[in-house]
């Protein structure tokens, strides 16, 4: 199985609360241009179940993934994919609910955690609007090697 872990794009510093910040301009490019590295990536093979967190940032930058990347996947809110979440908790839905092909779009420093614990290495942090495909044959702790980064063109 395959799981893409994706940053949002660069969002507005202020909002009433940080779950409505909303993308600027940058951010929407950035989303949109991984979006078109991902559809080229991912050739003939498809995306089957899209998860993201609740976050208004994370919900656009799906928006522009999907537009870009021409996905049909089903999607589904996930509440412990915020920022400050726990990430072996995050990891124990993501595994509950992944598919063959998973695009999880969520913040840092979740982000970073989550493919630490999948892949047994030091947690490094994700530029915006960066994505990671990692491979494994289950989700859990040691499992996953990272295959391929996707980063946008700006």
């Amino acid at each position: 199985m395959q799981i893409i872990f994706m940053r949002h794009g660069e969002a507005v510093y202020k909002a009433a609360n940080d779950g409505v910040r909303p993308l600027n301009e940058l951010g929407k490019r950035q989303a949109f241009s991984t979006g078109e590295q991902l559809k080229t990536w991912l050739g003939s093979h498809q995306i089957d179940k899209i998860l993201v967190s609740p976050y208004l940032r994370a919900q656009q930058t799906m928006e522009q993934v999907i537009q870009a990347a021409g996905l049909q996947a089903p999607i589904e809110e996930i509440d412990g994919l915020r920022p400050a979440c726990n990430a072996r908790d995050a990891l124990e839905v993501i595994g509950d609910k992944a598919g063959e092909c998973t695009l999880v779009v969520c913040h840092m420093s979740i982000v970073a955690f989550m493919v630490s614990i999948l892949t047994g290495e030091e947690p490094v942090g994700f530029e915006l609007a960066e994505a990671r495909v990692l491979d494994m044959p289950v989700v859990a702790a040691d499992q996953a090697r990272l295959i391929h980064t996707l980063q946008p063109r700006q």
